[in-house]
């Protein structure tokens, strides 16, 4: 997964899903959560959810962030992607800084 995207583009973060080193079937998962906040994390930039930008196959869920999505975004953030699996409980995927470069035409 890439810690850059580029900014008024269409792109993807991908993420494959694992609990303690095994697959996790990510059609079992009864939520996905993708959150982009400041740097500071004290303001909410985007959100994501089944059905709501986040497809999933087998063991990968797919973030797709929409060139609509990242207009406006330009520098560092931070985002993570929380899941939910029905025997497992809560899990965080992942939580770091994101870096949205900008593109030549903005």
């Amino acid at each position: 997964m890439s810690d850059n995207l580029t900014q008024n583009n269409d792109q993807v973060i991908e993420s494959p899903i694992f609990k303690n080193g095994l697959a996790i079937n990510t059609e079992d998962l009864t939520s996905a959560t993708y959150k982009l906040y400041s740097l500071n994390k004290k303001t909410l930039k985007l959100t994501k959810s089944f059905n709501q930008g986040i497809t999933r196959k087998e063991n990968t869920l797919t973030i797709n962030i929409s060139k609509a999505d990242s207009t406006n975004l330009r520098g560092q953030y931070y985002h993570e992607l929380t899941i939910v699996d029905p025997t497992l409980g809560e899990s965080t995927v992942f939580k770091k800084d994101i870096i949205f470069e900008a593109t030549v035409n903005v």
